[in-house]
């Protein structure tokens, strides 16, 4: 489990404890404001905000890793030597040497995907 799920695993948890401490003939040895009450609560949603926007930023990085992993290899079927690094560079921008041909199928292939996906 990663360290922002426990920690909204734990909130949780917090959380039924204070409703059970209301609910419940126990009297603690100290009282739970209603501030605190909020403030956890603020806590806890900020928390699954950053899990959410981690998340995010991973499926992301899934995506384009998928992408580029697609691309390479479809190519190296139709004979095209470059290595997902090189696709890497290619789709990120950036120059390499390698013949004009293998690049521009790089490049026509990703316009493709790019022009698939995003229709």
């Amino acid at each position: 489990m990663s360290p922002l799920k426990e920690i909204n695993a734990i909130f949780i948890e917090s959380n039924k404890l204070i409703n059970f401490l209301y609910s419940s003939m126990y009297t603690p040895p100290f009282t739970i404001s209603s501030r605190a009450i909020h403030l956890i609560a603020d806590i806890s949603a900020l928390v699954e905000r950053y899990a959410i926007r981690m998340e995010q930023e991973d499926a992301l990085l899934l995506r384009k890793i998928n992408r580029i992993k697609t691309i390479q290899g479809s190519l190296a079927i139709e004979g095209n030597t470059l290595s997902e690094s090189q696709t890497t560079d290619i789709l990120d921008g950036k120059h390499i040497v390698a013949p004009i041909r293998e690049i521009q199928e790089v490049r026509n292939a990703i316009k493709t995907y790019n022009s698939y996906h995003t229709a």
